[in-house]
């Protein structure tokens, strides 16, 4: 039996990585999840291993991994906890403080093994042990309730419903974009190049909320997250949204009416597919990143984070080019049932990686807003492009829908990340006029459906709440500001 408390630090060492899945499953995918299980298991045994043969005792090799595992890896919020609320420029504070960091995990481990209490740690062993089993129990069975939670049942096509003459929709999900509200931010080059494109453009456009998990949801079931989410009324955890983002009405409307499906989705919302209900006898194309666990796990350090900012960086900027060229291949698929092609893209969302010309920006500067108008006006010509793509290869009378879901937040400007991009191109068979200028993206696809599939849904009173980053509280604002 005592042989079982050698594995004390398997159980301890692969927690948070239960955790993190457990926290983000619509972000990470389950390959992932299983790669980083594997990872750090292996560098658990090879480490506790390892470190036998130097200390010849092997409770204190494993006690000398662990201690250097859980300091390293919760380095990044204990230098958040001392020093961000006072500091708020934190580089060359952060190099120092990993250095000290680093200095104090080997000063403790050189205590325990100078000191070495056996029976100590044969004692400690077996209550940790016990410890993280049930720890480990308890995240592992919140996995699987959510796993659960997640996957969905199909919707059929509808023969009562299918066989009209649909028109394909080319739906871009532009993060974070403000549009042409701000006139700092108003980009008229990129304006006046969708007018001239044919796009109608609506101006005073808003998000009912101020983050990707509550607008989409909110967007796609054409309703408040309220009335989506269970017991959500006074606040909800980004987890419990992603769901609703895989199954969705819009989605259940299109499926229904015989739409084939693409997905072009950045990797933080891989489980947009993962776990919706759109099988692969309903989708012809679908391109996905998927974050790694063991990377993001890592990156909560602020040690390691050192060595893998930069890898990060330059994936994501990969990301954005290579989302972009594989949706405009999708504007060359042609079909006799209608298409509806989706893409969620983070851009211009942060980090910020060109300026307006295209010229790469230092990574120190990837996250500062100063640069962000600039961006902006990047990725705007790398829209117009991607719409030349569209126009030139889809089928007449198709629709292209472009938005954002949120806009950037400026401290100078208080609920600015409500003033989002809304523009869509609408053939000349529909009333242009069909969406108000003033629309909010909870209602967007009630005015579209009503137009083009002749529906009849009630449209909703427009309603804006506000959450903080890190919290689950839902405020309703009285007010937003024109």
């Amino acid at each position: 039996m005592d042989f079982l408390y050698f594995f004390y630090p398997l159980l301890l060492c692969l927690i948070p990585v239960h955790t993190l899945f457990a926290q983000n499953i619509g972000e990470i995918s389950l390959k992932s999840y299983l790669q980083a299980l594997c990872i750090v298991g292996f560098l658990v045994v090879a480490g506790c291993l390892g470190l036998n043969i130097f200390v010849n005792g092997l409770y204190t090799a494993e006690a000398l991994f662990c201690v250097n595992f859980f300091m390293i890896l919760y380095a990044n919020y204990v230098f958040i906890g001392m020093f961000s609320t006072y500091k708020r420029s934190l580089k060359s504070v952060k190099i120092s403080f990993s250095i000290c960091y680093i200095l104090l995990c080997a000063l403790i481990s050189a205590v325990l093994y100078i000191i070495n209490p056996v029976s100590i740690f044969n004692a400690a062993a077996k209550i940790i042990f016990y410890a993280a089993l049930l720890l480990t129990f308890f995240v592992v069975a919140d996995i699987a309730a959510k796993l659960s939670h997640l996957r969905t049942k199909g919707v059929e096509i509808d023969d009562s419903l299918s066989g009209g003459d649909f028109p394909d929709i080319y739906h871009i999900l532009a993060d974070a974009h403000c549009g042409f509200f701000d006139s700092e931010y108003c980009d008229e080059e990129f304006k006046n190049g969708l007018e001239q494109r044919g796009f109608q453009i609506y101006k005073l456009a808003k998000s009912n909320y101020n983050f990707t998990h509550l607008s989409v949801s909110s967007l796609l079931n054409m309703d408040y997250v309220y009335n989506v989410v269970t017991d959500s009324k006074e606040g909800i955890f980004p987890v419990e949204c992603w769901p609703f983002y895989a199954k969705n009405k819009v989605f259940d409307f299109l499926k229904k009416r015989g739409y084939l499906f693409n997905f072009v989705l950045h990797k933080w919302f891989i489980n947009m597919h993962q776990y919706n209900y759109i099988d692969k006898n309903d989708t012809i194309n679908t391109y996905k990143g998927s974050a790694n666990t063991i990377i993001v796990m890592m990156f909560f350090s602020s040690i390691f984070r050192l060595f893998i900012t930069k890898t990060k960086d330059l994936n994501y900027k990969q990301d954005i080019e290579e989302l972009l060229a594989r949706y405009k291949k999708l504007s060359k698929i042609k079909t006799e049932q209608p298409l509806y092609n989706y893409m969620h893209i983070l851009a211009p969302h942060p980090p910020y990686f060109k300026d307006e010309n295209g010229k790469d920006l230092p990574p120190a500067e990837y996250n500062n807003n100063k640069h962000y108008a600039a961006y902006q006006k990047y990725i705007n010509k790398k829209y117009l492009d991607l719409i030349d793509s569209i126009k030139q290869n889809m089928k007449k009378d198709s629709i292209i829908l472009i938005h954002s879901d949120h806009s950037v937040n400026r401290e100078d400007k208080i609920n600015s990340t409500y003033h989002i991009l809304l523009c869509a191109y609408l053939p000349e068979k529909y009333n242009s006029s069909c969406i108000p200028q003033n629309c909010t993206l909870v209602n967007l696809f009630r005015y579209l459906f009503n137009e083009v599939f002749d529906e009849n849904y009630t449209i909703l009173n427009d309603e804006f709440y506000k959450t903080m980053p890190y919290e689950y509280k839902i405020v309703k604002l009285d007010n937003i500001g024109d």
